[in-house]
């Protein structure tokens, strides 16, 4: 069904009633109700295919109630709507708002019990497993579990589990659409739902504007539409436009496999770029680079359990005589090591602290006495500490070769030429044999290298990069970079005065001089960088 054709219909909804909820019942509820230009759009694309029933698994506001009556009543048809609320004031404002007849459940959906449905449209609610109440959680795990036929990975959201959950209700030959977060389209627990998805469906779809469909939310949108429940399809088809009205004709869609976004590869991600820009990744770039995870074992830093206890002051460190043997020097926050050059020897100690990890086996008075501090004050009990034996002594403290920054718009590699140790809220590198801490320092500066670690490495709502081990393992680096002492020092000197993107400018030269790249090419790397950081930046309205 041609979206196309269905977008120039799109109207103005009647006013919703008012659900009133604050941002933090917004927040845990995942209650951000759809647009009604998106409900629109959705709702005329479900309408067409003429479904008798029609699922709506979370009523919210009753957005996309109100959207199928009002697309209904232009192709004079009355369906039948079934659904779920959980929230009872959304959900009596949902039914007083319509006309036409419905059987809603004031309740979980992921509690209901299937029946046939012709069609599914909604918003369900963007929440973390581990945030819901218990039952919701294990009526969450059961319904995806009995779609998927195995467990769903718990780390994930509410959002895949109502995707299953509301396919299972579709009769052959059923269609769905739904508002998800972009995430659906890169994290790991949703490469399952792809599997499913491509066994289910013969036809599936997914659209993502430049502006952002919910306004002033940092939330990145995609709309998920399958066609033809009981078929089966190898390609997802792949619609980016500025706005909803702006889509263009289906020549412009790009096909993705599925079974590559389910072993992982950022397809969505790369469909952003111009058709030149790919060539030049499959033909020139690849073949020039090498994954940082072939290298070098990437892994977060230690886990104190509690940062303050476990990065005494220097007061605490005085007061109690904690031993010099116990403590190691320490990078700061991830924020602590921009502008300060690239190397850890040149860190401050406003950018260091103290970590205290005792010998179990020769504690000082002083540091039995700050464990009973430890244990009195409930540090003991916590989460982390509780499941280490003895719960004061932190695993896994090691020494990398390499640190990166975690939270950044444009991540930074350190040289760890100071031998120190680092927490979590920073990444570690510890180098492979036959490659060295020097070459991937030299190497990550580069166009090529920041084009990677843009298609890599996600972001959040806001846009900024969020490095984790699995996403930096991928990255790719050039295989030809500079590590002389020369070139590090000149590193140095434009990260000291926060200057990436000179520091980045030194390693393209380098790359330019050995023939790696060529300037038109570098040209293409750089829109490529610009194209993806315009999308991860994009403003809200």
């Amino acid at each position: 069904m041609c979206v196309t054709a269905i977008r120039q219909n799109c109207g103005a909804m009647p006013t919703p009633p008012s659900v009133n909820l604050s941002k933090s019942e917004k927040r845990t509820l995942g209650a951000f109700y759809t647009p009604s230009e998106a409900a629109s759009l959705m709702a005329q694309w479900v309408v067409a295919h003429q479904p008798e029933t029609i699922l709506e698994p979370s009523f919210g506001d009753g957005v996309f109630l109100r959207a199928i009556e009002d697309a209904a009543r232009r192709k004079r048809r009355k369906p039948h709507l079934v659904g779920a609320e959980l929230l009872s004031a959304a959900f009596d404002a949902a039914q007083a708002s319509l006309s036409l007849t419905i059987d809603g459940h004031a309740g979980d959906f992921l509690s209901l019990p299937t029946r046939p449905v012709d069609a599914a449209i909604g918003n369900p609610p963007f929440v973390r497993l581990r945030h819901l109440p218990n039952q919701q959680r294990d009526n969450a795990l059961r319904a995806a579990n009995i779609a998927l036929g195995f467990s769903m990975d718990p780390s994930g959201s509410t959002w895949m589990p109502f995707v299953l959950h509301a396919a299972e209700f579709l009769n052959d030959g059923g269609c769905l659409a739904l508002v998800l977060p972009h995430e659906l389209t890169y994290v790991k627990y949703a490469r399952p739902l792809w599997s499913y998805l491509a066994s289910k469906f013969s036809r599936l779809r997914v659209i993502r504007t430049y502006d952002r469909m919910f306004g002033d939310l940092l939330q990145d949108i995609v709309i998920l539409l399958g066609e033809g429940k009981g078929g089966r399809c190898t390609e997802v088809e792949y619609q980016v436009s500025h706005t909803l009205t702006s889509l263009e004709d289906d020549s412009d869609l790009r096909m993705l496999n599925i079974e590559e976004i389910v072993a992982g590869k950022r397809h969505f991600h790369h469909a952003l770029l111009s058709p030149q820009i790919l060539k030049l990744l499959d033909n020139t770039l690849i073949p020039a680079t090498v994954a940082i995870g072939d290298t070098a074992r990437v892994r977060i830093g230690y886990v104190a359990g509690d940062k303050r206890f476990f990065h005494p002051g220097p007061d605490v460190i005085k007061t109690h005589r904690l031993p010099a043997r116990s403590l190691r020097t320490s990078f700061g926050a991830g924020r602590s090591i921009r502008g300060k050059g690239l190397f850890s020897s040149n860190l401050p100690k406003s950018s260091t602290q103290q970590l205290w990890l005792p010998d179990k086996n020769k504690l000082t008075q002083g540091e039995l006495a700050y464990i009973s501090i430890g244990e009195d004050s409930g540090v003991s009990g916590g989460y982390k500490c509780s499941i280490r034996s003895p719960w004061y002594v932190i695993p896994g403290v090691e020494v990398p070769d390499v640190i990166f920054s975690v939270f950044s718009d444009r991540p930074l590699a350190i040289l760890n030429d100071a031998d120190l140790v680092a927490s979590n809220s920073l990444l570690c590198a510890s180098m492979l044999a036959g490659s060295s801490a020097e070459w991937l320092v030299g190497s990550w500066y580069s166009s090529i290298t920041q084009l990677f670690i843009e298609l890599e490495v996600h972001s959040l709502g806001g846009g900024v990069l969020v490095a984790v081990p699995q996403e930096l393992s991928r990255v790719r680096v050039p295989t030809k970079a500079p590590s002389s002492t020369d070139h590090l020092t000149r590193l140095h000197t434009a990260l000291a005065a926060d200057d990436y993107l000179g520091a980045c400018a030194l390693g393209d030269q380098f790359l330019l001089e050995n023939g790696t790249i060529t300037q038109r090419e570098l040209k293409l790397v750089k829109d490529g960088i610009s194209t993806l950081q315009r999308w991860r930046n994009r403003p809200t309205n």
